[in-house]
C-alpha cells in the first residue's frame, strides 16, 4: 500500500519577520485576543509614548474579569527584560499576561510568574497552539489571512481556500452596521412562535432537517440572525455554523466541518444546486440542517431530500413565514421612526404592503428626509420610490469615489448576472468591455461597493444586498415605465452567455415570472433570448445539448411553457451534426444520454399544475422502456413519476389526482403491459399511506405523522385499488402477478403502520385492508392458473 507523503504544517507564525512591525504585532495580538473564548471586549490601551501602566491591551471576559496584556516583539527576551516589564506594570487587572513574539526561556517564565497565580506568559509557541485549538476554524482562518496572507493560512492552518462554514458573527458581520440604510441591527419583532420552533428543532431527538420557507423581504435572514444571538446560551453542547454563499459545497470543503454535534444553516438555499453533498454529510454525522429558502423552491428542496433518502420523520417543515400582524408592523415602524416621527407610523404601515424591508428602508428615508412624506398617501408609488431612493442613497454614498452613472450601470449588470465571481478572469474581461472600462478599474469599483456595504461577499461571490433591491434594479433595467422590454435583457444575454449563461437565464426568468405573477399577463422579456437558445439547441451536438439542458435546470420552473417545447423537440429530433459521430466515439454521448437529462427538467415544469398532465405523458414515454434500475437513478422517468404520485409534504392533492388520471388512461392502451416498466409502479406510490407532514394550511393534504389522512385520499386510494383489480382480470399471468405484487405492497404498508401506531388510530384504515384482502380472495376463487395461485399463497403466508 502506498502512503501519502508526510507533510507538516508550519509550527509557528512569523511574528518576528522583518515585514511585521511592532505595531503590526500589537494589532495582531488585539485581533487574536478578541477571538478567544469568553472574551467580550478587547482594546488597545493608549499608544507608544503614552502612559500605559505597563500594558498594551486589556480585555473584558463574560465572567466580569479583566485581563491585561503586555506585548513584546523581541528576537530574544531576557530575564532582565521580564524584570523591567514587571516593574512597569502598574495597571490594575485580575490577570496579567506577557505576549512574546519569540520563545520564552524557563528563566523568563519564572521571573514573570513569580508575581503570583494571576500572571502568565504566552510565547510564540503558546500563541500558535491557542490559535489552532482554542479558536474556531473560521476565526483562525480570518485572523491568519488578515495579518499574514493566504500562503500562511495554507501553510499554518492547512486551509487551502475560502472556508465553507463560518460562525454567525462572521456571517452577519456585513449586515450589522446600523449606519447602513439596510441592516439587521433592529430588534426582532414578532416571530416568537417560529423562533421557539427553531430552538425546539435544535433540541429535538427526532428531526434532523428543518425547512423554513418565506418570500423575499419577509424577514427570513433577520429571524436567523436573532436565532443565532442566544444559541450558545440555550444549546451549550452544540456549535452553530452558517454556509457561505459562493463557496462550492464539495466533499473536500464539507469535510472542514468538525465531527461534534452542530447545527448548519443554509440561508437562501434556493440559490444552491450543490446541497446533495451536505445532505449526505448530515446523515453520517451528528449534524442538524436548517434550510431557509423562497417558497417557489419548496418542491426542489423536498426532491433533494427524497433523493438523499431522508426518512420523512426526520424532516420538519415550518409553515411558510406569514406577514407580521399590524401591531407588529407598527412596533417595527416605531423602532425605525423614533418618537420624533412616530406620527407617520400608521401611514408607513399602511403603504408598506406588509413588507418589513419597505418599513425599515422607507422609515429611515423619512427620518433622514430622503423621501417626501406626501408619498405615504400612494401605496405602489411609495414602495417603488423607496427602492429607487434606496438605490440612489447607496450610489450617493460612493459618489465621491465612483461616478454615479458608472455606478448605476455596474449595479444593473450585477443584478443581471449575480452572484458574480469577481476573481474569474473571463468575467472580469467581459464585464470590463461591457461597461467600457479596464479590468483594474472594474476591480477597484467592486472593492468600493463591497466596502460600502452595497455588495455582500459570500465566499468567492458578490451580490447586491438585500435581494429585493437587486430584484428592483433588474426590473428597472429590463423594463420601461410601460412594462415593455427595454432591450437590456437581450444585451446582457448576448454579452454574457459564454461566461455566465446559467446566472443570466435564472435571473431573467425569475424576473419574468414575478412580473407575470403580479400582473397576470405575458411579457416579451425573454422572447428575443429564447429564439437564439432554440436555434442553438436545434443545431447542437448531443454533447452540447446536454450542456445547454444543464443551464436550463432552474429556468424550467420559471419558464415551463418554453422549456417544455424544448424538451419535446429534444425527444422527437435526435442531433444529426457532423461532430456527433466523433464526439460519440470519444465521450460516448448519444441521443439516449440527452434523453437522460430530460426527466429532471420535466419535473421542474410539472410544479406548474397546468402542465402536469403533459409532463406525466412525457415521463412515461421516457421511462417505460428505460431498463436502468430506479433506486440508483433518481432522475429516471418512472422514478420521478412515482415521486409525483406520492403524498408529499404540503403537496396539493390535485397533483395525485392528475397523475392517477394519466395512469388510468395509459392502462387503456392495448400494449401497456409490454414495456419494461408497468404503470402499476406509479400506482404503488399512491398506495403509500405513510405521510410526511403534520401541518396544513388549508390547501394541503392533511397528514398525521407517517399516516396519510384517510378522508383526504380515500377517493384516490379506492380508485387506485379498482385499477389494480382490473389488471387481475387480464388473460396474461405476468400482468396478474404484477397486480398481486401491488396488492401485496399495499397490504404491507397497512400492516407496517399498524405495527407503528396505536390500534385505535389504525382502525381507520381497516376497510382498505379488508378491501385488499377481498380482491385477493376473489382472484383466488376465479383463477385456475397455478402460478397465480402460488403467488397468492406466498402473499398470504407472509
Amino acid at each position: 500500500m502506498t502512503h501519502p507523503p508526510v507533510t507538516s504544517l508550519q509550527p509557528l507564525l512569523p511574528l518576528n519577520d522583518p515585514n511585521v512591525s511592532w505595531e503590526d504585532f500589537e494589532k495582531f495580538c488585539v485581533d487574536f485576543i478578541h477571538q478567544l473564548p469568553k472574551v467580550e471586549e478587547c482594546h488597545r490601551y493608549g499608544k507608544r509614548g503614552s502612559k500605559q501602566g505597563g500594558i498594551d491591551i486589556f480585555a473584558d471576559l463574560d465572567t466580569g474579569e479583566r485581563r491585561a496584556f503586555s506585548c513584546k516583539q523581541y528576537q530574544k527576551f531576557q530575564p532582565s527584560d521580564a524584570e523591567k516589564a514587571v516593574t512597569a506594570m502598574t495597571y490594575t487587572a485580575d490577570y496579567y499576561i506577557l505576549l512574546l513574539s519569540c520563545e520564552a526561556t524557563t528563566d523568563v517564565r519564572e521571573k514573570w510568574c513569580a508575581q503570583g497565580s494571576s500572571w502568565d506568559v504566552w510565547d510564540t509557541c503558546d500563541i500558535a497552539r491557542k490559535i489552532r485549538y482554542d479558536l474556531s476554524i473560521d476565526h483562525a482562518h480570518r485572523l491568519i489571512e488578515t495579518h499574514f496572507g493566504p500562503e500562511w493560512r495554507k501553510h499554518f492552518l492547512g486551509i487551502k481556500g475560502v472556508t465553507l462554514f463560518v460562525s454567525p458573527k462572521e456571517f452577519f458581520r456585513p449586515l450589522m452596521d446600523s449606519e447602513n440604510l439596510f441592516n439587521h441591527a433592529w430588534s426582532l419583532v414578532g416571530r416568537v412562535e417560529t423562533l421557539k420552533e427553531i430552538h425546539e428543532f435544535v433540541d429535538s431527538e427526532t428531526h434532523r432537517v428543518l425547512l423554513l420557507p418565506g418570500r423575499g423581504g419577509i424577514g427570513k435572514t433577520k429571524l436567523l440572525q436573532s436565532f443565532s444571538e442566544n444559541f450558545t446560551e440555550l444549546h451549550q453542547e452544540k456549535m452553530l455554523w452558517f454556509v457561505e454563499e459562493g463557496v462550492p459545497i464539495t466533499p473536500e470543503s464539507a469535510d472542514e466541518l468538525l465531527t461534534g454535534p452542530c447545527v448548519v444553516v443554509v440561508d437562501d438555499a434556493h440559490r444552491r444546486e450543490d446541497l446533495q453533498v451536505l445532505l449526505t454529510l448530515v446523515q453520517k454525522r451528528p449534524i442538524k440542517l436548517l434550510l431557509s429558502f423562497r417558497p417557489y423552491a419548496t418542491g426542489r428542496i423536498r426532491s433533494m431530500l427524497t433523493n438523499a433518502k431522508f426518512d420523512s420523520k426526520k424532516i420538519n417543515e415550518l409553515e411558510t413565514l406569514k406577514t407580521l400582524s399590524r401591531d407588529e408592523l407598527k412596533e417595527l415602524a416605531f423602532q425605525v421612526l423614533g418618537s420624533e416621527y412616530s406620527h407617520f407610523v400608521d401611514q408607513l404601515v399602511a403603504v408598506s404592503h406588509d413588507s418589513p424591508l419597505v418599513i425599515v428602508v422607507g422609515g429611515r428615508l423619512l427620518v433622514e428626509k430622503g423621501i417626501d412624506p406626501r408619498l405615504l398617501e400612494r401605496d405602489e408609488e411609495f414602495q417603488r420610490t423607496v427602492l429607487d431612493k434606496f438605490q440612489e442613497f447607496l450610489i450617493g454614498n460612493v459618489s465621491e469615489l465612483i461616478e454615479p452613472d458608472v455606478c448605476r450601470k455596474l449595479l444593473n449588470l450585477i443584478a443581471a448576472v449575480s452572484p458574480i465571481r469577481p476573481s474569474e478572469y473571463d468575467f472580469q474581461h467581459v464585464a470590463a468591455d461591457f461597461l467600457g472600462i479596464d479590468q483594474p478599474e472594474l476591480m477597484r469599483l467592486l472593492d468600493i461597493l463591497e466596502n460600502s456595504g452595497v455588495l455582500l461577499r459570500r465566499g468567492y461571490s458578490l451580490r447586491i444586498t438585500p435581494d429585493v433591491l437587486s430584484d428592483h434594479i433588474l426590473h428597472n433595467a429590463c423594463l420601461n415605465t410601460r412594462g415593455e422590454s427595454s432591450g437590456y435583457a437581450q444585451l446582457v444575454f448576448e454579452n454574457f452567455k459564454a461566461t455566465s449563461l446559467a446566472q443570466v437565464l435564472n435571473n431573467l426568468a425569475e424576473l419574468d415570472w414575478r412580473i407575470r405573477r403580479a400582473s397576470s399577463k405575458e411579457t416579451d422579456l425573454l422572447e428575443d433570448i429564447w429564439r437564439p437558445i432554440n436555434h442553438e439547441f436545434q443545431n447542437a451536438s448531443n454533447f452540447n445539448r446536454r450542456q445547454l439542458l444543464g443551464f436550463l435546470d432552474e429556468v424550467a420552473y420559471y419558464q415551463p411553457a418554453r422549456t417544455l417545447k424544448l424538451v419535446e423537440f429534444a425527444m422527437r429530433n435526435p442531433a444529426t451534426t457532423p461532430e456527433d459521430e466523433a464526439l460519440s466515439r470519444i465521450y460516448e454521448f448519444t441521443h439516449e444520454h440527452v434523453l437522460y437529462k430530460l426527466p429532471r427538467l420535466i419535473k421542474k415544469i410539472s410544479y406548474t399544475l397546468d402542465y402536469l398532465a403533459r409532463c406525466c405523458d412525457l415521463l412515461w414515454e421516457l421511462g417505460k422502456d428505460d431498463i436502468r434500475e430506479l433506486n440508483p437513478n433518481p432522475e429516471h422517468g418512472i422514478r420521478i413519476l412515482k415521486d409525483l404520485a406520492s403524498y408529499d409534504i404540503g403537496k396539493p392533492i390535485k397533483y395525485n389526482q392528475t397523475v392517477l388520471d394519466m395512469v388510468s388512461r395509459w392502462l387503456e392502451e392495448p400494449d401497456v403491459h409490454d414495456h419494461f416498466y408497468s404503470p402499476l409502479e406509479v400506482l404503488d406510490s399512491i398506495l403509500e399511506i405513510c405521510g410526511h407532514s403534520d401541518k396544513s394550511d388549508g390547501c394541503r393534504i392533511m397528514l398525521t405523522p407517517f399516516l396519510v389522512h384517510r378522508e383526504s385520499v380515500q377517493p384516490i386510494y379506492n380508485r387506485t385499488l379498482e385499477l389494480i383489480e382490473c389488471c387481475t382480470n387480464y388473460d396474461q399471468p405476468k400482468v396478474i402477478i404484477r397486480a398481486i405484487e401491488s396488492l401485496e405492497n399495499a397490504l404491507r404498508k397497512i400492516i407496517f403502520c399498524n405495527h407503528e401506531y396505536l390500534e385505535d388510530v389504525l382502525a381507520i384504515w381497516a376497510p382498505e385492508e379488508l378491501k385488499v384482502l377481498g380482491i385477493i380472495r376473489n382472484l383466488a376463487n376465479q383463477t385456475t392458473d397455478p402460478l397465480v395461485h402460488l403467488k397468492i399463497i406466498q402473499v398470504i403466508l407472509k
